[in-house]
């Protein structure tokens, strides 16, 4: 069930609809179970443009067949609790939370997409030597190519070395 939500949700993110109003977001995969039996479904958070409900519910149909859809704006300060508490909610029955573990072990219940997926990595870092001082200093590299191309000759400048 997980693969194809998962398998599901790359498609939809590929479709002209979500390239058109998406540049990226993080999704969160919640598991919880019922008398009935697992219901594994994802919550996102994305950063883009409107998406009408119909059209949006309309996409998710043709993937998979289910009608589950549901929009709701947050802000933006929300985001990160809205996230987090399904990923620290607790499950009432241990041995239920036992076998959803072993059957979902190495699964990815969190996962940016698109620009967000780049929020992750940490920014590489090249080292700067000052023309003045000569003192070095790590700065981030897109720091630096800014640097070099300022036509007014503008150096950052550091007095103290790493």
């Amino acid at each position: 069930m997980l693969k194809k939500l998962l398998s599901s949700f790359r498609a939809l993110r590929r479709r002209k609809l979500w390239k058109s109003t998406v540049s990226g977001g993080v999704f969160v995969v919640e598991v919880t179970v019922s008398e009935t039996g697992w219901h594994i479904h994802l919550h996102s958070v994305i950063y883009g443009a409107f998406i009408p409900w119909d059209s949006l519910k309309a996409e998710w149909e043709a993937l998979t067949g289910a009608s589950g859809v549901y929009i709701q704006k947050i802000p933006r300060k929300a985001a990160v609790g809205y996230l987090t508490k399904y990923l620290t909610k607790p499950d009432e029955d241990p041995e239920k939370l036992r076998e959803l573990s072993e059957e979902l072990k190495g699964a990815r219940f969190f996962q940016p997409f698109g620009e967000w997926h780049n929020l992750l990595k940490p920014e590489k870092k090249v080292p700067y030597r000052c023309p003045k001082c000569g003192d070095v200093n790590w700065l981030p590299e897109e720091y630096i190519n800014a640097a070099r191309s300022c036509r007014m000759g503008w150096r950052p400048h550091y007095t103290r070395s790493p």
